[in-house]
């Protein structure tokens, strides 16, 4: 079958997503649904949302779409916990820490409209603490480096930093008193099939 034959779908999935399930996606689909050209595009959710709303991408998977939003559908998919990573070291490092504990370290994260750390200010808002966020990078491998490195620790998801934690690279810690979750959307334009 040509390329002209098939039809493109755009699918827009965050970053930790991509890392996980991209690759196989786009295996399974074209094996699966040969009539249909599968296109990924990687981009912090806020981002997703806003290409989905100028037609950009068909369908997105993407955090922080709480709220209705006029022309948008969206179905909730899966809730998940942020953790805070820092990097190995030779000392024993707890499984679990607090909120106000893991505000003490630098640390780096994605910009201000990123949907981790408007949860991140939000619940240290609470308890009157404030993140010292020393670096801001929209890259997550830019910021994973600076956490392997020691330069900063950072509130991530699991997926994000999979690879560095299964190496030894990465510890994570889960934050006990002021969990921070967030909801997985699968957002269409309301018109979509």
């Amino acid at each position: 079958m040509s390329d002209v034959d098939q039809e493109v779908l755009s699918l827009g999935l965050t970053p930790s997503i991509m890392l996980q399930i991209g690759p196989d996606m786009l295996l399974d689909a074209k094996n699966m649904i040969p009539t249909v050209s599968l296109s990924l595009v990687e981009e912090l959710s806020y981002g997703l949302v806003l290409s989905l709303e100028r037609g950009e991408v068909n369908y997105a998977f993407a955090y922080g779409v709480d709220q209705a939003r006029p022309g948008v559908e969206r179905r909730p998919i899966l809730e998940e916990e942020l953790l805070f990573i820092r990097p190995a070291t030779d000392a024993v490092i707890p499984e679990t820490t607090t909120l106000a504990e893991a505000l003490t370290h630098e640390l780096v994260q994605a910009g201000e409209r990123d949907m981790v750390q408007q949860l991140l200010r939000t619940a240290a808002e609470k308890f009157s603490l404030s993140p010292r966020i020393l670096y801001e990078a929209q890259s997550i491998p830019a910021m994973r480096t600076l956490v392997v490195r020691g330069a900063a620790a950072s509130f991530m998801p699991y997926g994000t930093a999979v690879e560095e934690l299964r190496t030894g690279k990465l510890v994570m810690q889960r934050i006990t008193d002021v969990p921070l979750r967030r909801t997985l959307y699968l957002i269409k334009p309301t018109n979509a099939p």
